[in-house]
């Protein structure tokens, strides 16, 4: 990734800034959470003189409202969106830049085009894993390539594959579910509860998403007395990269 053409960020709203809840009252009033912290980062990058762009289908003038509090000009906030690389392009033409300066993360499908067309294109960690675990067939292996590993042989629809192995996970200092199931983390916490990160989970029958007590039992990090870490968006550029 090349940080030194980018002079902008732009970003999607629900499942970015959000966990991708929506409450809705008697009065159909749309109500969203959001993380704090993310509203301190936007509003540091606009103190350093970024322009920073909210693009969203969402239609609520609150989240206008609060991206203001964060020091996002109103205008730059786009509601409605439909066609989001029309609204990215007019943030663009505005601040005299290119798509190609711009950070751009999303997490769903009206994204794709925007996360395309950015310098920088990027979701959240959750849903990374997500796209690999409903866009990708998950195989359960026994004994991968001879090594007497079992795991989940990832493979994506342009043929690229990576392996990850049921490594279980330790309680303290026992090691559980060696070569029957995988735990591992993304870096997105659960909103309200600091403690929780989202994690994939799969054994021999199941591939699925949960939340995991990263604090008192970590899944795959200590496994079998070695350490095992693996970004889970190295993974995704790994197995997207064109063959």
């Amino acid at each position: 990734m090349d940080f030194s053409k980018i002079k902008a960020f732009a970003f999607d709203v629900d499942g970015v800034a959000t966990e991708c809840k929506v409450f809705c009252d008697m009065d159909g009033n749309l109500l969203r959470a959001y993380d704090a912290k993310d509203g301190f980062a936007v509003r540091m990058a606009c103190m350093n003189g970024y322009p920073v762009a909210v693009i969203t289908g969402g239609r609520s003038e609150s989240i206008r409202k609060r991206f203001i509090t964060s020091g996002v000009k109103p205008d730059d906030v786009y509601l409605g969106s439909r066609i989001k690389t029309e609204q990215l392009q007019d943030f663009c033409n505005k601040y005299g830049i290119l798509p190609e300066n711009v950070f751009f993360m999303g997490d769903d499908v009206p994204d794709i085009t925007c996360i395309r067309a950015a310098g920088i294109g990027a979701c959240p960690s959750d849903a990374e894993w997500t796209e690999l675990r409903t866009k990708c067939t998950w195989t359960w292996v026994t004994n991968y390539n001879g090594s007497g590993i079992n795991g989940r042989l990832i493979t994506a629809t342009n043929g690229n594959s990576i392996f990850l192995p049921a490594a279980g996970d330790r309680d303290d200092t026992d090691l559980n579910g060696a070569g029957s199931y995988g735990n591992y983390w993304s870096s997105s916490l659960v909103m309200g509860y600091p403690d929780y990160a989202w994690c994939v989970y799969f054994d021999s029958d199941n591939v699925s998403r949960f939340d995991y007590l990263h604090k008192q039992r970590p899944p795959d990090i200590l496994s079998g007395g070695f350490l095992f870490i693996r970004q889970q968006a190295c993974l995704h550029d790994r197995i997207n990269k064109k063959p």
